[in-house]
């Protein structure tokens, strides 16, 4: 209790320091929340105009296929109905870059994907955000929330040749029979990044990337009815700034990522944030990896 209100003090010291200082002293210390961290000695990571964004020349490459070739699937069949999910909004990346998201952060933007992500209203629910009627996004306080989601589905095309990059060298580690899969063969995998800001009061960011492998559907394709299948491994990584954070799993149909970074509370401009998202599939022989941004 002592240490809530300590820094209860020091929040309410912080917001009159702002309103002017008698003595004409220059301010020194660092606004709001973040300066309470300061104050107690407590690490934190700090966000400002230049954020460290991760070196992509560490992460995996995007697009490299090794054994196989790989073919991205597309389709209302893909996703959940869109009537699920009547308040998000389908945009282009291009679109995203001209909207003016300091006056309206709010709302679920379907980034470049033409299916409604079947991950969506699982983050919504693990998020605990609430979608109203015109639009409009907010968290538990209702607060203004802004959601921008990617959805991509890919079909594994037959062998296609032998590695030649580093992340096939990786997947020799797995020496099994081809489309060792199980309880299905390989066929499918999805990569969904997702990125939230939260523009209230107290101003945070987080990411996510999740990933899986499945095995075909009834006609031998890529579409919601295709099954999750145990592949070699999976990689799953998701940063807002750097290094951020990744996991791994062997034998397992699904992976995920999760990063998350502080504002605080009072902060001023911080410029525009970028997260960054990967993933890597691989199993017998076969691998492919993917690394893409979110960013407005």
């Amino acid at each position: 209790m002592k240490k809530i209100a300590a820094i209860a003090l020091l929040l309410l010291v912080g917001a009159c320091d702002r309103d002017g200082n008698k003595d004409g002293e220059k301010q020194t210390r660092n606004p709001g929340y973040v300066g309470v961290l300061d104050d107690l000695k407590i690490p934190h990571r700090t966000l400002s105009e230049t954020i460290r964004q991760p070196d992509l020349a560490e992460w995996p490459k995007d697009g490299a296929a090794n054994g196989i070739k790989v073919q991205r699937v597309t389709g209302a069949a893909i996703g959940l109905p869109r009537a699920q999910a009547a308040y998000a909004k389908f945009v282009t990346t291009e679109a995203i870059k001209k909207t003016d998201f300091t006056r309206t952060a709010s709302g679920v933007f379907i980034v470049d994907t033409d299916y409604v992500p079947r991950d969506l209203p699982e983050i919504m629910r693990m998020k605990g955000l609430t979608a109203r009627q015109d639009g409009a996004l907010v968290d538990a306080n209702g607060e203004a929330v802004l959601l921008l989601i990617k959805g991509e589905t890919y079909l594994a095309q037959g062998p296609s040749g032998r590695q030649t990059s580093l992340l096939g060298k990786v997947s020799d580690l797995f020496i099994t029979p081809a489309n060792a899969a199980s309880p299905f063969p390989w066929r499918c995998f999805s990569f969904g990044p997702w990125a939230i800001y939260h523009g209230g009061f107290h101003r945070w960011y987080e990411a996510g990337t999740n990933i899986a492998a499945y095995g075909a559907d009834g006609g031998g394709q890529c579409s919601g009815g295709s099954p999750l299948t145990r592949i070699d491994f999976l990689q799953a990584r998701a940063a807002v700034g750097s290094p951020g954070n990744q996991n791994f799993c062997f034998t397992c149909p699904t992976q995920s990522a999760y990063d998350t970074w502080d504002v605080g509370i009072f902060w001023p401009a911080h410029g525009i944030p970028t997260t960054t998202h990967s993933g890597i599939w691989a199993d017998g022989r076969f691998s492919f990896s993917r690394t893409a941004n979110l960013s407005w």
